[in-house]
């Protein structure tokens, strides 16, 4: 979404917003999976959990990061930073994958632009909410909020339906922002490792493994 609003010459940049109620919680999640399992697992996923291989994926990400998502802001850890840091922006857009799912927004309603200054316009993108009915007593909880956008899109006929049934408005079904950028950008970024230099391929990707994807 950054590289599509530059790309169409808007003055753009990322908000780094990490809450620490979020980092906590994974920590703690990683401790309980090490403590109940480490007994009986093979020396692979002992690896995985003891933090190696997500410290090597992460320090590979954070240094895409550094590449790819610029400008960026300072790292904000709670709602009173991340409203010092856009109390001079105009408008803020949320996106978006899997940004409005329950487990996100009930550690803080920043992702649903709640706590903002009242003038900034809002806006989303491609917004997620990774389910497919909202539990009825966050109904009220989501609406309130939803309900001072200014604009909303999201990606999912599913998140089509919940926004209209919690704020009466239909938003705007739009494409995966990855999708917004040209194959020249993405291109320009990727490297084909040597093993398919040389033959066809097909890149699959998603977030599961369903044999019937292959098939």
């Amino acid at each position: 979404t950054l590289k599509a609003l530059q790309s169409a010459g808007l003055d753009a940049r990322l908000l780094d917003f990490r809450p620490v109620a979020a980092t906590k919680s994974r920590l703690d999640i990683l401790g309980q999976l090490k403590k109940s399992a480490s007994h009986r697992l093979n020396a692979q996923f002992k690896n995985l959990l003891s933090g190696s291989a997500y410290s090597t994926q992460q320090a590979r990400y954070e240094a895409c990061r550094e590449d790819w998502y610029q400008p960026i802001s300072k790292t904000c850890h709670t709602d009173a930073d991340l409203n010092e840091e856009i109390k001079n922006d105009k408008h803020l857009i949320a996106g978006s994958d899997q940004i409005w799912h329950p487990r996100s927004t009930l550690k803080t309603k920043a992702y649903l632009l709640a706590s903002a200054h009242t003038d900034i316009r809002r806006s989303s993108y491609a917004s997620s909410f990774g389910l497919r009915k909202i539990p009825a007593h966050l109904f009220e909880y989501y609406s309130t909020s939803l309900r001072n956008f200014d604009q909303i899109s999201v990606r999912e006929k599913s998140g089509v339906k919940l926004v209209e049934a919690m704020t009466g408005r239909k938003p705007d079904l739009v494409l995966d922002p990855t999708l917004m950028l040209t194959s020249d950008t993405w291109s320009a970024e990727a490297s084909k490792p040597p093993s398919l230099s040389e033959r066809p391929y097909i890149l699959l990707y998603g977030h599961n493994s369903k044999s019937n994807y292959m098939e």
